[in-house]
Formats: C-alpha cells, structure tokens, sequence
C-alpha cells in the first residue's frame, strides 16, 4: 500500500523571479526541481503560492498547483495575506512551507521556517531599519511558532540559539547546494582577456558589505600567500 503524501503550501508571495537574490534563487533552484522531477517529491502534493507564474511554468501538475496573486508585489498586501489569510486558506493543508525569514503567526498548521541570517540583528542598517524593525518583531515570532527552523549555516543556527535561546532541537542546517559545479567546464578566456593567471587570485562572488563578511575572505587570501 503506497504511503499517503502531505499536502504542502509553500509561500512564496516574495518572489521575485529573475532577480539574483540568495533566497530567491535558493526557492527557485528547488522549486524548478520538484515541478520537472516529480519522483523528487513522491505521493506529497504542492501548492505554490507566488504573486506571478515562473518563466519555466508549464501548467498545473497533478502533484504541482499554482496560487497567484499579483497584489502580492506590493508588501502591505502581502503582509495581511500572510498574516491574517493565509492562515484561513492553509486550513486545507498539512503543512506550510516558510522559506524567507517570517511564517504566518495565527497560522495552525505546522509550518517550517527557513531563516537564511540574522542580518537584522548584527548590521540593521545595511539592511534598512524598517526591515530590521520588521524583522526582528516577526521573525522571533515566527521561530517560535513554527513546528521546525531551517538555517543554511552553522553560524547562523547558532545566533538565533543564542539570541533567542532556541534548544538545538528545533533547529537542522541545511547547506545550500552546489551540485552544478561538477558540470562547469574550464574556461580561460575570460582570464586571459584580463591578463590574469589563475593561480593567482581568489574569486569572491557577492557584494562588498559586511552582511557578507568579505573581510575574512581578504584574511583567508592573505594567510594563503604567506604560505606560497
């Protein structure tokens, strides 16, 4: 007897597709492999929730359905959906998938919240203060409403154990994914265009803030020339 799937919303009203943000391609990446590999998601069945269709989308799936809802673009709409809607829509579902920082605080339903950083709390203004404030009123509501808390590092699992005294228990680090990378081939045009030999630099590829912590790179880069 085949094992009966979950019913799964995942929201991400955020979205905006095209853009090179981390948790947009983060959600994009995963959302492109469940719709064209179905296997990857068994007898579960998906809704997605997304204020318009992705460029890869072909159609509603039997195990793979889309919401949109273009008034999503704009945050003052989302957030009452999220808060106050979604809770009553994801009535007829087993779980929330919350993949961008904030779940839906009345919601019932277990949810799973990935919380990518805890930028809010160590460099609020190079995020903006309206969302530090933003976030730092509902993200700490959030985690303790969720059934679970994912986080893509170690460092950042262990800030919020510390900030908001969460048991290790409630919290699983996943690493995002670079299995790509075993199908990059090499390629030296563009290096020889700018004169570079490839032995001698390291590629950093980011922005130069330091929500991104580039000064270490330039310590992990210094470290290694004193040993070449």
């Amino acid at each position: 007897m085949t094992k009966k799937g979950k019913k799964i919303l995942i929201n991400a009203l955020y979205l905006k597709w095209g853009v090179n943000g981390g948790t947009e391609t983060y959600l994009n990446i995963i959302l492109r492999r469940w719709y064209f590999e179905p296997s990857q998601i068994g007898t579960s069945t998906i809704t997605l929730l997304c204020n318009q269709a992705p460029s890869w989308w072909q159609g509603d799936k039997p195990n793979f359905m889309i919401k949109v809802l273009p008034q999503a673009r704009f945050f003052g709409f989302r957030f009452i959906f999220e808060q106050f809607v979604l809770p009553i829509y994801s009535l007829g579902h087993d779980l929330i998938y919350q993949p961008a920082y904030v779940g839906s605080v009345l919601a019932i339903r277990p949810q799973v919240l990935f919380v990518h950083d805890a930028f809010a709390w160590h460099y609020p203004r190079e995020i903006g203060i309206p969302k530090a404030i933003y976030w730092r009123i509902f993200i700490p509501l959030s985690i303790w409403r969720a059934r679970h808390i994912l986080c893509c590092s170690e460092a950042t699992a262990l800030d919020f154990k510390n900030f908001l005294n969460l048991p290790s228990s409630k919290i699983t680090v996943i690493h995002h994914a670079g299995g790509h990378l075993d199908k990059v081939e090499q390629n030296d045009t563009f290096l020889n265009q700018q004169n570079l030999n490839y032995r001698n630099f390291f590629l950093a590829v980011g922005i130069f803030k330091k929500i991104k912590n580039p000064y270490r790179i330039l310590q992990a880069y210094e470290a290694y020339r004193k040993t070449t």
